[in-house]
């Protein structure tokens, strides 16, 4: 794979990891499986690391250390090809003994015709009592001898007939031949037939993409097997939780002959966000029904700031009475994330990961122009230390911006 394509499926694979951790804060061994099944040009090591690289979790790529051996991994690859290598050489042996067999098949007979009637010559040179015993031998081996050319010819016949049924149908005990037709022409303008192989269901969308550019956002999915409809919802605040969601915008497009990838572009959008749910249709006996829906967020506003200092209380001698954090915005009124405060000895964090989590803030509402004070006990704060604020799911960062104080007013003498 060039590296072009292979950029794009590492942005592709970075979409649907941020859309699933825009709905929960942890990434499953499931899910990881399901990456690798949609990703297959990638290892789950590799999904893994770019997993980390988006949360700066490192226990993805830990748990793998601790679960996969990389010698005992490398042993099952090449045990795998050997098994692949020996199951190709008995498919070709096979074939080869049959050509084999169609081969001598012509020989069968005059083999058995000298055999036979070499026996009956060494049968009739040896002395007998006399010669009406002699006689009777002599008739007693050209009956055998015309049975048993009997019997060949018989064999001969069946096998013939084997070999031909076989020419027409090999088939070895995985592997069935079968008669491939060719598609019969079809109009663009007529919508593409799909025939559902008996047994196979329809299957779900993998991935979405979006993109937002000159005042416009698109998104696009490959068209997944037996789904020639699907329909489209989004809103501004969440995502649509079902197909017939009231608040939500709704579209249905339809998959056109020849389309692998289907789209949808709103031309003019707001500066908010669009959750979109995908739901693929399925049309049987009349009936309508609906596959789970593919979720995917679109940023296209600013993000929020969100400002905050320090008040802290000191003793009238020494030490520390009290420490406060104050927030606030010149926004609309924000919902803040959970954030996380971080603590480093001697420097400034610039990281999450950059530090040790001291303490954690739950959701807090700040209204424009006024602020939040919150109160964090005193017994976290060490000497020596600065301490930043972090939002806790940094995918939020695209929609809510932390800008803390001067440094000078996070650090702890």
């Amino acid at each position: 794979m060039d590296c072009e394509n292979k950029e794009k499926a590492i942005s592709e694979l970075k979409d649907e990891i941020e859309v699933v951790l825009s709905i929960k804060d942890d990434i499953t061994q499931d899910e990881i499986n399901n990456f690798k099944e949609e990703f297959s040009i990638f290892t789950e090591k590799e999904i893994r690391q770019e997993i980390s690289k988006l949360t700066q979790n490192e226990k993805y790529i830990e748990e793998y250390s601790e679960n996969i051996n990389p010698c005992k991994q490398d042993e099952i690859e090449n045990n795998a090809e050997e098994i692949d290598d020996v199951k190709e050489y008995k498919i070709g042996e096979k074939s080869e003994s049959k050509e084999q067999e169609n081969i001598n098949l012509g020989d069968t007979i005059r083999i058995d015709r000298d055999k036979i009637n070499e026996a009956i010559l060494k049968f009739k040179s040896e002395e007998a009592p006399n010669e009406e015993i002699q006689k009777e031998n002599i008739e007693i081996s050209d009956a055998i001898l015309i049975s048993a050319i009997k019997d060949v010819e018989e064999n001969l016949s069946v096998n013939k007939t084997k070999v031909e049924d076989e020419k027409n149908y090999d088939t070895d005990d995985d592997i069935k031949i079968k008669e491939v037709k060719k598609p019969e022409k079809v109009s663009y303008e007529a919508k593409e037939v799909e025939d559902i192989e008996p047994g196979r269901l329809p299957e779900n969308i993998r991935v979405i993409r979006g993109e937002v550019k000159y005042n416009q956002l698109s998104i696009d999915w490959d068209w997944p097997y037996g789904v020639k409809k699907t329909l489209i919802l989004y809103r501004n605040d969440k995502f649509p939780t079902k197909p017939d969601d009231s608040s939500a915008v709704k579209i249905i497009v339809e998959k056109n002959y020849g389309e692998t990838i289907g789209q949808f572009t709103i031309h003019k959008i707001k500066e908010e966000n669009y959750y979109f749910c995908v739901f693929p249709i399925i049309e049987a006996n009349g009936e309508i029904n609906y596959l789970e829906g593919k979720r995917r967020l679109i940023v296209s506003k600013s993000p929020s700031e969100i400002s905050y200092e320090l008040k802290v209380k000191r003793k009238l001698f020494y030490g520390i009475k009290a420490v406060s954090i104050i927030f606030s915005t010149s926004s609309e009124e924000v919902n803040m994330p959970p954030t996380v405060l971080i603590a480093k000895k001697g420097n400034m964090p610039v990281f999450k990961s950059d530090g040790e989590e001291i303490y954690k803030f739950d959701y807090i509402k700040i209204g424009k122009h006024e602020t939040v004070e919150v109160e964090i006990p005193i017994n976290i704060i060490k000497k020596n230390t600065y301490i930043k604020l972090f939002l806790e799911d940094e995918r939020n960062s695209s929609m809510f911006r932390i800008i803390p104080p001067a440094k000078r007013e996070l650090y702890f003498k």
